[in-house]
């Protein structure tokens, strides 16, 4: 490979990382929406969890309703975006971002099922592993979009994790608290990064 020929890949590369950067920070209130449904969802599932209620259904429609809130409220971010952005900036690596996260999930809830249904581990720890493998999305997104705040969220997973094997009870709350308020805390300090530079 000559000189020319490294310099116009590596120039390649920089802008597929430029624009996948300006994607995802443009994705501020995805994660404000979501983070801040995530927070509420947690509280009202801790309080589930302290007064011990039994039955999945109440767990189940805390869970129905917080996706149903995400969906819509997406949708609905989307297309103003669309209106007043000339629709969504696409990219490779921007998508296979939104890939790993789909996995994630997918995962978690594959978890969830081995836990409840076929009772292959005790559900408490579900919580902690829901927040380990969030952690890793976490640390992957930073990595792949070049961002110091998903690199430094990712960064007090390992913490959180073991604080909430230590205090099973409070799982809930700490997954809503770290992933959640982390999000939404990207997306806020985002959002003002953007109007500054406006």
């Amino acid at each position: 490979m000559d000189r020319d020929s490294a310099l116009s890949s590596l120039e390649t590369i920089n802008t597929v990382i430029n624009r996948t950067r300006r994607e995802l920070s443009s994705d501020w209130p995805y994660l404000i929406w979501t983070g801040g449904l995530l927070i509420l969802a947690c509280l009202v599932e801790q309080w589930l969890w302290l007064r011990k209620v039994p039955h999945a259904l109440p767990h189940l429609m805390v869970w129905g309703v917080f996706c149903l809130l995400v969906a819509l409220g997406s949708l609905a971010i989307g297309r103003y975006m669309e209106r007043h952005r000339g629709g969504r900036i696409a990219d490779g690596l921007g998508r296979k971002i939104y890939a790993i996260w789909g996995a994630i999930t997918a995962v978690v809830l594959f978890l969830v099922y081995l836990a409840l249904g076929p009772k292959l581990f005790n559900p408490i720890h579900i919580w902690a592993l829901a927040t380990l493998l969030d952690t890793l999305g976490l640390f992957i997104t930073g990595i792949l979009s070049s961002s110091r705040g998903f690199i430094l969220l990712s960064l007090l997973g390992l913490p959180v994790v073991l604080f909430m094997v230590g205090h099973p009870l409070w799982q809930p709350a700490l997954f809503g608290l770290y992933i959640g308020g982390g999000q939404a805390l990207i997306g806020l300090l985002t959002a003002g990064k953007r109007r500054g530079e406006a």
